[in-house]
């Protein structure tokens, strides 16, 4: 989308300059950007987190930002490399929510799937963004607490740019 709002800035400010005429063209190209995306829906914070899987995940804490010495999931203990797509489909940990997404919005919880239930309906949009903000939280939760006991981590590397 950012390519999209550069290219559609570059022509309006050719043709602006072609005639020879003030323009804003970066201004118009970002509400129009805006308004399509607000189309959308709302992507927040944690559903971001889930879709990018940038946030307490231990592939992202390990291989990313060197802070977890293995990428194992710490919440279901079955050896699993906690991912994003293992955190909101498959670890037994969060079984009990993702029952209750599932009940509400659709039997597969794909981020395709979550993403497409803004269109469908009000309360299926408020489903996804309780389950990803209650997961979340509790992961980020576990997370702060084995920050402050170091004891509790195994080797652990110091957090990169820092």
């Amino acid at each position: 989308m950012e390519a999209e709002v550069f290219a559609t800035v570059f022509w309006r400010t050719m043709e602006a300059y072609l005639r020879e005429e003030p323009c804003s063209a970066r201004s118009r190209a970002m509400e129009e950007w805006s308004g399509r995306w607000s189309g959308c829906g709302v992507v927040f914070f944690h559903l971001a987190q889930i879709l990018t899987g940038h946030g307490c995940f231990g592939r992202y804490l390990c291989q990313m930002l060197g802070r977890w010495s293995a990428a194992a999931c710490r919440h279901c203990y079955v050896g699993a490399e906690n991912t994003a797509e293992h955190t909101h489909v498959n670890c037994p940990a969060w079984n009990v929510k993702c029952a209750v997404l599932s009940a509400v919005v659709a039997p597969n919880l794909t981020l395709s799937a979550l993403l497409r239930v803004k269109v469908d309906s009000e309360e299926k949009w408020i489903a996804v963004f309780s389950y990803c903000k209650s997961i979340m939280l509790q992961k980020e939760a576990a997370e702060r607490e084995r920050e402050q006991n170091p004891n509790s981590l195994p080797i652990r590397r110091g957090r990169h740019g820092r």
